[in-house]
């Protein structure tokens, strides 16, 4: 699963949110003093306010994530008091993209474990609604035409 490439990519710490507690985790691995840096990936509203939460001091986080619903802050001066920078990432640049590729073409990267699914598009609103919605899937591919 996720958590397992995660690992594999060099992740130093993993952690199956739905079986262990991630703040207390968080600040037994930091031993209290948070993270310096947070990237917020999941999607999930409910876990930006336990990112901040989570970030030391002057830290900073990163909502890589897409949240197509509101957010609430319970404890809106969170930013302020610990002096937290917040930013938002929308997507990768067109450079990005050739040295990602570049990389694979040297080899120094194999993004084959990511792909979770090959598919032909006609299959693509079964599988968004069984594997991609409920976060079962990694990176699903589309095959489009006989070529691919």
């Amino acid at each position: 699963g996720k958590r397992d490439l995660g690992g594999r990519f060099g992740a130093d710490r993993v952690i199956d949110p739905l079986r262990e507690d991630l703040k207390t985790k968080g600040r037994e691995w930091t031993r209290g003093a948070g993270f310096e840096t947070i990237l917020e990936c999941s999607g999930v509203a409910e876990n930006l306010p336990l990112a901040f939460e989570l970030a030391a001091n002057g830290g900073s986080v990163c909502m890589i994530s897409i949240l197509f619903g509101g957010i609430f802050l319970n404890q809106p001066m969170i930013l302020n008091f610990k002096e937290l920078a917040f930013t938002g990432s929308y997507s990768n640049t067109h450079e990005e993209n050739r040295q990602c590729l570049a990389w694979m073409a040297e080899g120094r990267i194999d993004a084959r474990p990511m792909i979770s699914d090959l598919i032909g598009l006609e299959l693509l609103p079964r599988v968004y609604r069984e594997r991609i919605h409920p976060g079962k899937a990694v990176k699903v591919l589309l095959r489009i035409g006989a070529e691919f």
